[in-house]
């Protein structure tokens, strides 16, 4: 990982962090990890080792021995925008010291700025209404070296709104708004120093070398050219490149030779990534989605194929297709947080962990907001750089895990297709609104769902006797609830994963049967994690107040249903929490009941009822009962507000487990029966048949009684 993102000194789209191009992003900031999922054992290789080796040892020599590729642009703004900060400006660009208090640069320009937000100009959500664009004004310096060995010319394009003044070595330069200037260049280096003015909403910067990008025909860098620079500049920029690409290929080699798909995969794999990249790139209409979802589960697939893996060749990729390739167009590009919201509060507690150095308060001494995911936003910023273009890809990954927790428990129960239709099931239904509009939102809710299943499958594995799954288990559902903190009973629930997935709901009596059937090892050691990861949050609040607890300085005060133990009798109470129950339950605001949404709501019918052992539905798997009940059960205490359908997420993956489990088991029932009415009716059908084709006996004609 640190020879694959490390920072390269070219300007390659694939020399490291920040991922601001579109190769960069897909290839490191997502196929990197999902390869690694699927065949962690290739690195094990010596050809894998020596491939990383290399890169590691040419960044290492790099980092020391050449000088930093691109220029240096600083960004400023009328007033300091941060309590001991000053007019300049930082980007979420490691090329630069930007963990010092006056960094040299802001961003390293290593592109084009064709539109307002190619610039690395993110830091405009820390303004309000009156200074950000088209109100405010800007100032952009841009200073380094461009080295040509023969004679050409340098033009800059700029925007409307835009006016910049400068020298390019002893030739003075002024372009007025939306005006170019051509300069002729001879042999030589040649230092860059312009100012420019950045007003209104059309900012544009665009240099060009003899009408070319100059970043790949010419060498540019923030410092003096040493003469290894001039000699290895353009060859040095393709070995990271090359040897990434061969590492990315010869491992997805390795997965396709491990895992050995049959035909029918491949061609499936095929046709419906191409499918969703086809929506994804026309009209985005998502219900033609359902179809590349729904269709695998007709798809034959080999014996060795129907696991885990098998359903992410099935449904994983096809769901990558057509979420990155919607969201491709944001990397390189930052996004304008409107203000009031949400979102932009997150955003700007990242800046102030990351930028500013609050890494243990996180933006608040109370966290009125959820408090992990502005530090999962800002890791995202620090890998995407000042685009947001990573938390649609992370989004796209958490609910992929998720989708597939729910494939992995019903197959379990019920079969490898029964699993596939529930894990079409599950990312058609985050695929459609209301949920499709919170992928990549920039909101806390995909991230807690995202760690919980992660720590539910930890759980399951835990269970073949290996203590560090339940250990992992734990952390990960610390992360839930630290990322959601109204997902505690959600987490908690996860300790019912430690009973095998088969175990009937309606088997939790006797009890005595049921702790028989627990692994108490996985048990302990999830809890005793999970309460560790609880009592150090409280401890957190307790150091900056002075109060010891989890939920003081919450929104619980504001949202609260009002149902407690002296209101418990209370009808308007109950009504609250009813309302806010069907909420979550039907995934709609104000509570309507959806054809597409049944499924969930179905699924909490049938925990319910099963928990209750209620007769046939009690035999639906008692671990995933209890969790989709613990789904559910905050939202008697607590009333979400705004984004229909966001309180709901981590409740669809296991509701549509449940009742999926519960339609196979409606199957697997009436299954003999319409077989034997089947049979009866074919039995009757060929009878009458035969009885019209014997003929009626003689009356006559001399022909005996018995013939």
């Amino acid at each position: 990982m640190l020879a694959v993102f490390w920072p390269g000194r070219f300007l390659s789209p694939l020399e490291g962090i920040p991922l601001d191009t579109r190769a960069g992003a897909v290839l490191l900031g997502l196929a990197f990890p999902v390869l690694l999922w699927l065949r962690p054992r290739f690195l094990r290789t010596t050809w894998a080792r020596g491939l990383v080796s290399c890169l590691l040892l040419w960044k290492l020599v790099t980092a020391f021995a050449l000088t930093q590729e691109g220029w240096c642009v600083r960004f400023f703004t009328q007033a300091p925008l941060v309590h001991a900060g000053g007019r300049l400006q930082r980007s979420w660009d490691l090329r630069t010291d930007w963990r010092q208090r006056v960094p040299r640069c802001s961003a390293i320009m290593a592109r084009d700025y064709p539109t307002m937000t190619d610039f690395p100009a993110w830091f405009v959500n820390l303004l309000d209404e009156g200074g950000r664009p088209p109100q405010g004004t800007f100032t952009m310096e841009v200073n380094g070296y461009l080295t040509t060995a023969e004679r050409g010319s340098l033009a800059l394009e700029i925007g409307q709104g835009v006016s910049l003044k400068g020298f390019l070595g002893a030739v003075p330069i002024r372009v007025s708004s939306g005006d170019t200037r051509e300069i002729s260049v001879e042999p030589g280096v040649h230092r860059i120093q312009i100012e420019a003015t950045l007003s209104g909403s059309s900012w544009r910067f665009v240099p060009l070398w003899n009408g070319k990008q100059p970043w790949r025909s010419v060498l540019t860098t923030v410092d003096v050219p040493s003469r290894l620079d001039r000699a290895v500049w353009k060859l040095g920029a393709l070995l990271t490149p090359v040897l990434i690409t061969l590492l990315i290929l010869s491992w997805s080699a390795s997965v396709f030779i491990g895992y050995r798909p049959n035909p029918s995969v491949i061609v499936w794999m095929t046709v419906a990534s191409l499918g969703m990249a086809g929506i994804a790139l026309g009209n985005r209409d998502h219900r033609f989605a359902v179809v590349f979802l729904f269709g695998c589960v007709v798809v034959p697939v080999s014996r060795h194929l129907r696991n885990l893996k098998g359903a992410f060749f099935l449904l994983g990729l096809p769901w990558l297709s057509l979420f990155v390739l919607e969201h491709l167009p944001q990397v390189g590009k930052f996004t304008l947080y409107t203000l009031g919201d949400d979102w932009l509060v997150f955003q700007r507690s990242a800046h102030r962990i990351f930028m500013e150095g609050y890494w243990l308060e996180g933006g608040g001494r109370t966290f009125w907001f959820q408090p992990l995911y502005r530090w999962i936003n800002g890791a995202l910023h620090v890998l995407f750089g000042d685009s947001s273009v990573g938390e649609a890809f992370w989004d796209t990954l958490c609910l992929l895990v998720a989708a597939l927790f729910c494939f992995h428990v019903v197959k379990v129960f019920a079969g490898f297709r029964w699993g596939l239709l529930a894990g079409a099931a599950t990312l058609a239904t985050f695929a459609l609104p209301p949920l499709l509009v919170q992928i990549g939102r920039g909101l806390s809710e995909i991230s807690a769902t995202g760690w919980a299943y992660l720590g539910a499958m930890c759980l399951l594995r835990g269970r073949l006797g290996q203590w560090r799954w339940s250990l992992a288990a734990a952390a990960f559902a610390t992360l839930a609830f630290y990322t959601r903190l109204n997902h505690l009973p959600f987490v908690l629930a996860l300790a019912a994963l430690s009973l095998p997935v088969r175990f009937p709901a309606g088997g939790w009596l006797p009890v005595r049967a049921l702790v028989r059937r627990v692994s108490a090892g996985v048990v302990i050691v999830f809890l005793g994690g999970l309460a560790l990861g609880v009592t150090l949050f409280a401890l957190r609040t307790w150091y900056y107040t002075g109060v010891f607890s989890v939920l003081h300085g919450t929104t619980w005060s504001h949202n609260s249903t009002g149902l407690r133990v002296s209101t418990v009798l209370s009808a308007t109470v109950w009504a609250r929490a009813l309302e806010s129950f069907l909420m979550v339950a039907t995934v709609a605001d104000p509570p309507t009941l959806r054809v597409r949404r049944i499924p969930v709501t179905a699924g909490v019918i049938i925990a319910g009822l099963a928990l209750l052992r209620v007769p046939f539905v009690s035999r639906v798997p008692l671990g995933p009962s209890v969790l989709c009940i613990g789904a559910v059960v905050w939202s008697l205490l607590v009333r979400g507000m705004a984004y229909p359908g966001r309180f709901s997420i981590h409740l669809v993956p296991v509701a549509i487990a449940i009742s999926v489990c519960a339609l196979a088991l409606t199957a697997r029932h009436l299954a003999p029966k319409l077989i034997l009415l089947g049979k009866k009716c074919l039995s009757s059908v060929l009878n009458q048949k035969f009885a019209s084709e014997i003929p009626p006996p003689s009356m006559g004609g001399g022909v005996g009684e018995g013939e």
